[in-house]
């Protein structure tokens, strides 16, 4: 599935859907996704509403500092494109996965999770990261 947003595009395997779209979280916007007992969202901040110097690194390591169950964030280069991610267990128990990543100046954040198939979910977390383009 093609998904186009106001601040963003990625692709999506068959069977995803939209949930919600485009919802004001303060930092930026979030849209949110289902398919077959997995999640994903996706947060942007557009740059002109980043604050801070803090790279987009350091904000996943904060953020997963934050979180009691968050294994230490890996970061790898894929397709040229810089992942920085962590595993945890979000507030339902659920095992989730939170992958910051920028295109175009525009921060990203996907999180991903499925109690019956975390891995397909992680997997297509990455793939949906890999698809991501800023809006123009």
């Amino acid at each position: 599935m093609s998904f186009d947003s106001a601040y963003f595009s990625a692709y999506f395997p068959e069977g995803w859907s939209v949930t919600r779209s485009d919802l004001d979280v303060g930092y930026g916007f979030r849209s949110e996704f289902v398919a077959d007992g997995m999640y994903l969202n996706v947060d942007t901040t557009p740059s002109e509403l980043r604050t801070g110097t803090a790279t987009i690194a350091e904000s996943a390591r904060r953020i997963a500092a934050s979180i009691g169950s968050a294994s230490e964030v890996s970061s790898e280069t894929v397709a040229g494109l810089e992942l920085h991610s962590f595993t945890f267990r979000n507030d339902r128990g659920v095992p989730s996965i939170d992958i910051f990543f920028e295109v175009d100046g525009d921060g990203f954040a996907i999180v991903a999770g499925s109690t019956s198939k975390p891995d397909a979910a992680f997997d297509i977390a990455r793939q949906v990261a890999l698809s991501v383009r800023s809006a123009p």
